[in-house]
């Protein structure tokens, strides 16, 4: 009898999953139809899979006609209905660890991932593929995490989880594209800081005490991430690869998988592949990884400029939890309170107050912020909003932590849209907010 040569499936799992929970039980909502699965891989990469059952049971009972709504691509067998698979992969870096001579860096790796692979090297061969498949992507860099998003027809979900996966397995740019890349986040900024509130938040994050991590310009331009360090004989893609080198580890990634399979499939999917994504990716391999792609576009003529230069300055230790987590709140309290008035782009009146407060991190289950935001929110009877227009000083009111509920340091925010006759009367609408702050105080 011949042995047969493939792996035992439950070896090659117990290969590349350390830990496997479903959550059963109590461990769920009793309304919510879906089932989870939690792992951690090998390279300790930590994954939630979300086989949405609705959407299954939805897929087996054809919509009547008047209900079926235009897809993007012909449906193909496999599919499960109109819904679509979508994914979450985060990395536990941001724009809070950016070197202090390349404020940007972390927006900038965020560009410069999705030029190619070692295993795709075409450029943007993932968004082309996503694009194909009727899916999309995007992604974002916030103050203490980079998030990717995608979503794509469940039949291609397998395709472009392979794609994915592959990027930070070994992650390819070179000249010309790390050039042409941060010319896209310097117009982002230019686009963005023609925002009353963008304007107005730099202005507040500007003012932060010295060395403190917010206080860094986090958007990234041309002369941040390219002229500057060139300048400085420093070349900003090795700049870039030590960065990602140094943060961009198994152990500090998430991923979300959802998509109306059952949890097995998406399993399978999922753990051979993001296995390899490295514990401590290996700069030299990227580096090596780099130069012969960019020998091979010299051959062919399509190689960006010669940055030139030398290596960059080396990057501080990875110092999460002494440094970020500790960094306190962004303004000294003897500095407060401070007033900024900044000349606005648009044809409206604006205030924004911001008030220092203690970090959510540890306080997701209360959520204490959305209580206040809630309250300060509320346009009815006896609001704040409701008073404010009474008097005729203003038009909106929201609030809220800004976007940065999981900053080791939190800002809470009150925008309040003001007419002209607020403007002028400005001091007494700061009154009506802190009279009402008071009485939900008391």
């Amino acid at each position: 009898m011949m042995n047969d040569s493939k792996p035992d499936a439950e070896a090659v799992a117990a290969e590349t999953v350390s830990k496997r929970v479903d959550l059963t039980g109590s461990m769920k909502s009793p309304g919510d139809s879906k089932h989870y699965r939690v792992l951690r891989l090998a390279n300790g990469l930590r994954v939630l899979l979300i086989q949405d059952t609705p959407a299954m049971e939805a897929s087996q009972t054809p919509a009547p006609k008047s209900e079926k709504s235009a897809v993007r691509e012909p449906k193909k067998q496999g599919d499960e209905g109109a819904q679509q698979a979508a994914c979450a992969f985060a990395v536990s870096v941001g724009s809070l660890s950016d070197p202090e001579w390349m404020p940007g860096c972390a927006h900038a790796c965020e560009h410069l991932l999705f030029m190619g692979s070692s295993r795709y090297p075409e450029e943007n061969a993932y968004d082309a593929y996503l694009g194909e498949h009727g899916g999309s992507s995007n992604g974002a860099t916030y103050g203490n995490h980079t998030c990717f998003t995608f979503d794509v027809t469940p039949s291609h979900l397998d395709g472009a989880l392979d794609r994915l996966s592959a990027i930070f397995e070994l992650p390819l740019w070179n000249a010309g594209v790390t050039e042409r890349e941060l010319q896209a986040v310097d117009s982002e900024w230019s686009n963005a800081s023609v925002s009353d509130y963008n304007r107005a938040s730099e202005v507040s994050l500007r003012a932060g005490r010295r060395g403190h991590p917010g206080s860094k310009f986090q958007w990234g331009n041309w002369r941040s991430l390219w002229s500057r360090p060139r300048a400085a004989g420093a070349v900003p893609r090795r700049a870039f690869l030590r960065f990602y080198a140094e943060h961009y580890r198994a152990s500090r990634m998430h991923l979300v998988v959802r998509a109306p399979l059952p949890l097995d499939r998406l399993e399978e999917m999922v753990a051979p592949r993001f296995v390899r994504v490295p514990q401590q990716p290996d700069l030299e391999a990227l580096m090596r990884a780099e130069d012969e792609a960019e020998s091979e576009s010299k051959s062919s003529g399509s190689a960006g400029p010669d940055e030139g230069g030398s290596d960059p300055p080396p990057l501080a230790p990875y110092t999460w939890s002494k440094g970020v987590m500790r960094a306190g709140p962004i303004w000294g309290l003897e500095s407060l309170p401070v007033i900024n008035v900044i000349r606005p782009v648009s044809d409206r009146h604006w205030m924004l107050l911001e008030f220092c407060v203690p970090t959510t991190l540890g306080c997701w289950r209360a959520v204490a912020d959305q209580h206040v935001s809630h309250c300060l929110g509320h346009e009815g009877m006896g609001s704040v909003l409701r008073e404010l227009q009474r008097r005729g000083w203003a038009t909106s009111l929201s609030s809220g932590t800004g976007g940065e509920e999981m900053s080791p340091y939190s800002v809470f925010e009150v925008s309040v849209g003001l007419s002209r006759s607020g403007a002028v009367a400005w001091a007494g609408v700061i009154e009506c907010v802190f009279a009402y702050l008071q009485m939900m105080r008391i």
